[in-house]
């Protein structure tokens, strides 16, 4: 511990340039800080505002359609598990797939058949059909006439909605003239084809106009009422074969035929003479148990109205 009593120690030259600068230094910082302070502090002004300036209309400039891009190639498709070759250099390259050469197809041999066969039917037809009309035309109704008749539906008239096939009525006149030459007439009294086939012709009518009024008058021949009648036949007969051989000897037919044929529309004839019986409009003209020359005179007045031929016989 120094002793109280003693002076400090002198205070040499350099430490006294020392203290100088050190003070000299610290006086130099502080103005400078103070002149800083004192500057003014300059505000940012914000940017100026630029309006849009208004653009004048330029003319329009049509530009050139672009050019059609170039098609890319078709990129040749490498199959990595396809047989490979060794090059020069020790790798394996890939060899290129290309698509297979197309080969022609041919159908088979009845495929290829098959547009002959429809031209062959379709040229048949068309002379069915013109056989047909030169028949109806020319009144020629033997064969092949007749043959190309059955094939098409030409109809000599029709009554209504009802119409009268001409095949049909032809076919019933033969079968008419069979039935007269199984006959002991002599030929001389026979009616001839024509007036047969004009008579078969007025009974056909007679049957469609009697099936339009059934319609209004919901009359109509149950199954069970014709194989009532048939089996009436039958029995009158001794058997269906014995029936069936008659039939087919007097008139050439099937024994459905002459169902179609004689004995529906004779049922259906009586039903109707029985509900036009009933009815005051017709009672007059069809009284109650009329027999069939009435119900056939008063279906000839509704043929004479009503009836339109197309194809006349003679």
């Amino acid at each position: 511990m120094a002793d109280k009593n003693n002076k400090p120690a002198a205070i040499t030259p350099e430490e006294k340039k020392h203290m100088h600068d050190v003070v000299i230094e610290w006086i130099g910082d502080t103005e400078k800080e103070e002149k800083e302070k004192a500057k003014p502090r300059v505000k940012k002004s914000a940017p100026p505002v630029v309006k849009p300036k208004e653009v004048a209309q330029q003319p329009v400039v049509m530009k050139p359609a672009p050019e059609p891009k170039p098609k890319p190639k078709p990129e040749v498709v490498v199959n990595p598990f396809a047989a490979v070759e060794t090059t020069e250099e020790g790798y394996a390259a890939p060899k290129e797939i290309t698509s297979p050469t197309p080969v022609l197809m041919l159908p088979k041999p009845h495929v290829r058949l098959l547009p002959i066969l429809y031209k062959i039917a379709l040229a048949c037809f068309i002379a069915v059909v013109l056989t047909a009309g030169v028949s109806a035309k020319y009144k020629k109704f033997d064969y092949p006439y007749r043959y190309a008749l059955s094939f098409v539906p030409l109809p000599y008239a029709s009554l209504g909605t009802h119409p009268v096939l001409l095949s049909k009525v032809l076919d019933e006149a033969d079968a008419v003239n069979k039935f007269y030459q199984q006959q002991s007439i002599p030929e001389s009294a026979r009616p001839s084809l024509a007036a047969m086939r004009d008579q078969v012709a007025s009974e056909a009518l007679r049957r469609a106009a009697a099936n339009a009024i059934a319609g209004r008058y919901d009359v109509r021949v149950s199954n069970s009422e014709l194989a009532e009648a048939t089996q009436k036949l039958i029995t009158e007969a001794g058997s269906r074969e014995i029936a069936e051989d008659a039939i087919k000897n007097l008139w050439g037919w099937s024994l459905r035929d002459y169902q179609q044929n004689v004995i529906e529309p004779y049922l259906l004839k009586q039903k109707l003479a029985e509900a036009l019986a009933k009815d005051p409009l017709t009672s007059r003209l069809i009284p109650p148990g009329s027999d069939g020359e009435v119900i056939d005179n008063y279906l000839d007045t509704i043929v004479e109205s009503r009836a339109r031929i197309y194809l006349p016989l003679q």
